[in-house]
């Protein structure tokens, strides 16, 4: 793209780049995903944009290009075509044709390098370390496992899973007693080993089910969630799948394998006598699933239960999106300032991206300042103090600052208007009632 030239040519684009039909958006009308083979990455795009790529022709000037598109009764703005054209750019999209575009890939890789200290700040909740490439090993096994997707196998786990719980409630206090062998050394190690297990089976159950509607899984590792390990798979090829229905059923198997295998768990340690193996039972019946449950199927979080929600209602990218709208909603009800909204959607969904966001960030201002008071108790002194103050000041004061320099920028665009008028008595009311000295003697 020459930049020098007042007229903007149209780049060239990348010629590798594979276009793949996906689910319809909410309103019916068709969806395709733009997919970067090189850097392995789904980028969503509509009608408006498919024609746009469609009609595309590389070399000529923005002018000339919209001329070219009312022959085929297709309208655009030549801002709206300047953003596309960056939105290319950005995303590496193009092909380099001159020395300008090398300069600029430079240029951006040098911006996204990030020094050790803030690379720390970012990652340190969570950190990915891919361990091996399973895909040629799937591909092996895959269809040795086929009996675990038949109908005659659900039912049978979900018999025998219920026949466990009938078992389990008979003999309820002999099965809660056990719990007590958890705080011991050995009952320790068990926990470990069952939860490694479980956890292994969980992350198998994610690849078979990508590799069952043909997806290629790149990697399976080690994630670091606030330096406690935990399994991941790379099922980002889910998004090349037509069908929401599928890739939610991918979203979901890791959880269905846990749910069938404390059902499976439960069952056997009515039978089993008491040892090491009957108490790896119990520990897979209880509590490495339950806990398991409660940080995968959390929707505020990106592990499975966030991925689950973004499918099934047909929501890519949910949370940069909800997010972008609550800020405009805040902007907009509170400051008072006329924008437009990020993308225009109906009242329900709006309503939906607003009230996630807003659940999302109280989630995560809890979250935050749980862990910080984690690890100011179980690290040693110095360092909890240090992470504790890290936590606070870049996951909760800092974001909440960066909001307001925004608002101190806008300030010119700012004025009185019912809207900010009534926030404003709102606060004010809300103060006076915290600070007002009230009387709370009893007599």
């Amino acid at each position: 793209m020459i930049a020098n030239q007042k007229e903007i040519l149209l780049p060239k684009i990348r010629e590798d780049l594979k276009l793949l039909e996906t689910s319809p958006c909410e309103d019916g009308s068709k969806q395709w995903t733009l997919f970067d083979p090189i850097q392995n990455k789904y980028f969503t795009i509509g009608i408006d944009t498919f024609d746009l790529i469609k009609y595309w022709q590389a070399g000529i000037s923005t002018k000339e290009f919209i001329k070219r598109l009312e022959k085929f009764d297709y309208e655009i703005e030549e801002e709206s075509l300047l953003t596309f054209i960056n939105f290319l750019t950005h995303s590496g999209l193009i092909q380099c044709q001159n020395q300008e575009d090398n300069k600029r890939i430079i240029e951006q890789k040098k911006k996204s390098k990030q020094n050790l200290f803030k690379w720390l700040m970012h990652n340190y909740l969570f950190i990915k370390i891919p361990l091996f490439k399973p895909d040629k090993w799937l591909n092996r096994n895959y269809h040795k496992i086929d009996f675990l997707y038949s109908k005659f196998w659900n039912n049978f786990v979900l018999l025998i899973g219920f026949i466990g719980i009938l078992l389990v409630i008979r003999d309820w206090d002999n099965f809660i007693s056990t719990f007590m062998y958890l705080f011991s050394k050995e009952g320790m190690i068990y926990y470990g080993i069952s939860l490694i297990f479980v956890k292994s089976l969980h992350e198998l159950g994610h690849a078979f089910t990508a590799k069952r509607y043909g997806c290629k899984i790149p990697s399976i590792g080690v994630a670091f969630l606030v330096m406690f390990p935990v399994l991941y798979t790379d099922t980002t090829n889910a998004y090349a799948i037509k069908s929401k229905y599928k890739r939610l059923r991918i979203v979901l198997a890791g959880m269905k394998v846990e749910i069938y295998l404390a059902l499976i768990a439960t069952f056997l340690w009515s039978f089993l006598p008491d040892g090491p193996l009957k108490s790896v039972v119990f520990i897979i019946a209880t509590t490495s699933w339950i806990t398991s449950l409660l940080v995968n199927i959390s929707p505020f979080l990106r592990f499975d239960g966030y991925y689950a929600l973004a499918d099934s209602t047909n929501n890519p990218n949910l949370q940069p999106r909800a997010f972008a709208m609550a800020k405009w909603f805040i902007r907009y009800y509170i400051l008072g300032l006329d924008e437009k909204e990020p993308e225009l959607l109906s009242k329900n969904k709006k309503t939906f991206f607003i009230s996630y966001a807003i659940g999302t960030w109280i989630y995560r201002l809890f979250l935050f300042l749980g862990i910080a008071f984690l690890v100011y108790y179980f690290a040693f002194k110095v360092l909890g103090i240090i992470l504790f103050l890290v936590e606070i000041i870049w996951f909760v004061l800092l974001p909440i600052y960066n909001e307001l320099k925004i608002w101190f920028e806008k300030r010119e665009f700012v004025k009185f208007n019912k809207r900010n008028k009534i926030s404003l008595s709102i606060f004010i009311f809300i103060l006076f009632l915290l600070f007002i000295p009230w009387n709370s003697k009893i007599y």
